[in-house]
């Protein structure tokens, strides 16, 4: 996969834009911001990563992350996949459950929410906005 972004030597890269993981990850096939929201100090990151992805056959296996920044989106911290789907990859589809936007309820929870590919159902998650989680 080709990169989507501008990689810097100290490991950051532009935010918003797909920097592909090692051989054998869950994001092998490319990682990428979708979506921020800020509680309090932090900005918080939704992240959209692909796995085992040959697009010529229509395959790739998806799922989220969160990510946070203290520096207002400069750096990022991964702190690791908080959604995946049940399924395994297959030959020629997409599975997984990616895609996701995070939003603020302004009631002390963020929530995300996606169209699943497998059934076009709706996946709607919700977590506590509290900044000691960041």
């Amino acid at each position: 996969m080709q990169s989507r972004g501008e990689h810097f030597g100290d490991g950051r890269v532009a935010p918003g834009h797909a920097r592909s993981g090692e051989p054998g990850c869950i994001n092998d096939g490319g990682s990428w911001l979708t979506s921020t929201v800020r509680t309090d100090e932090t900005l918080v990151g939704f992240v959209h990563q692909e796995r085992v992805c040959d697009y010529t056959v229509g395959r790739t296996d998806k799922s989220m992350a969160i990510a946070t920044s203290g520096e207002d989106g400069l750096t990022w911290a991964n702190r690791g996949s908080v959604i995946a789907g049940t399924d395994h990859p297959l030959r020629d589809q997409i599975t997984g459950e990616g895609g996701f936007w995070l939003l603020d309820g302004h009631d002390g929870f963020l929530y995300a929410d996606c169209l699943r590919n497998t059934d076009w159902q709706t996946v709607v998650a919700r977590a506590a906005a509290a900044p000691d989680c960041a």
